[in-house]
């Protein structure tokens, strides 16, 4: 009996120091919910004094954020001996809000009855704001005008692991064709571009890079692409990924082409105009100096050529 009675003791003592050094909280409460017990670790976390707590209802400490329903099924599901799961957003005393993953479980007495209801409770509140700010980054790039892609670095074909919405709408390919492919399916037969080498260098080096690319969506056409990248690093400074946004500056481009052709071309007749011959004359005389050779230049006037463009 002695060994028996030393045996529980030991036990006791152990279960004790486990609940009072927990780093989440343990509550008891009776059958009504009036707490008989909170560990030091709510103290801490909380603010409140034991006086301030022992004999109260865990109402002390609500915010009143948690819906009201939360509640109601918490004690629906412990009032007929079953475990309940949730999440609370309670108050300290000095009124910052916080997060609780809590489990609260009935304690039934020899007869089955229960008599006391025990609560663990987790401060989730960094890891909440921590999922928020996830969620947030995430419905940022889904709702970029600008396609947002982002590869794996680590893999030699630096393949796609992600690309938002904008990058199906520009390009015509889904996800799912996009994945695992390398950015270099865009360009398709057309990769004879000096910017390509802008994006190799940036990556071989590790750092951002900026180039300005024809790529052709899934049905062929054209697009220009202004693509910016830059490396994800993670916490031993390895780059493991990069982040690439692009641009579909085709409006832009042939907006540019449309102003050159203009000023190099007659808007009527569609012919090469001065300025046009005067840049192809500069060009000659410089070839022609490299080369140290001779550059000729023929003049037609045609008579009454006006009379052409007055009434023609």
């Amino acid at each position: 009996d002695l060994r028996r009675r030393k045996a529980a003791e030991i036990k006791l003592s152990k279960l004790t120091q486990a609940i009072e050094q927990s780093a989440n909280t343990i509550l008891i409460t009776d059958h009504d919910g009036v707490i008989e017990y909170v560990n030091p670790y709510f103290y801490a976390l909380t603010g409140y004094s034991e006086e301030e707590i022992i004999g109260q209802n865990p109402r002390v400490w609500q915010s009143g954020d948690t819906p009201v329903e939360t509640y109601r099924e918490m004690w629906d599901t412990i009032l007929a001996g079953k475990v309940w799961r949730g999440e609370l957003r309670n108050r300290k005393k000095n009124g910052e809000p916080y997060w609780e993953a809590a489990t609260l479980s009935p304690v039934k007495n020899e007869k089955g009855e229960t008599t006391h209801f025990v609560g663990v409770k987790q401060d989730i509140t960094a890891s909440r704001a921590a999922a928020e700010k996830l969620r947030l980054w995430q419905r940022a790039l889904e709702s970029s005008v600008n396609a947002i892609t982002i590869t794996d670095a680590t893999q030699p074909n630096f393949p796609y692991v992600y690309v938002n919405p904008a990058f199906e709408r520009i390009t015509g390919y889904s996800a799912e064709e996009a994945l695992g492919k390398n950015g270099r399916f865009l360009q398709n037969q057309d990769t004879d571009q000096p910017e390509l080498e802008n994006i190799r260098r940036a990556a071989r080096e590790k750092r951002d890079g900026k180039a300005l690319l024809r790529n052709y969506r899934k049905d062929g056409s054209l697009f220009w692409n202004e693509l910016y990248i830059s490396p994800v690093r993670n916490d031993a400074g390895e780059v493991t990924h990069y982040i690439g946004i692009q641009n579909d500056v085709t409006e832009r481009m042939q907006y540019e082409e449309q102003l050159a052709y203009q000023s190099a071309h007659d808007t009527l007749t569609r012919l090469p105009n001065r300025n046009l011959a005067q840049d192809r004359l500069t060009q000659g005389i410089i070839f022609a100096r490299r080369a140290n050779s001779q550059i000729a230049l023929l003049l037609i006037d045609l008579d009454n050529f006006k009379v052409i463009n007055d009434s023609l």
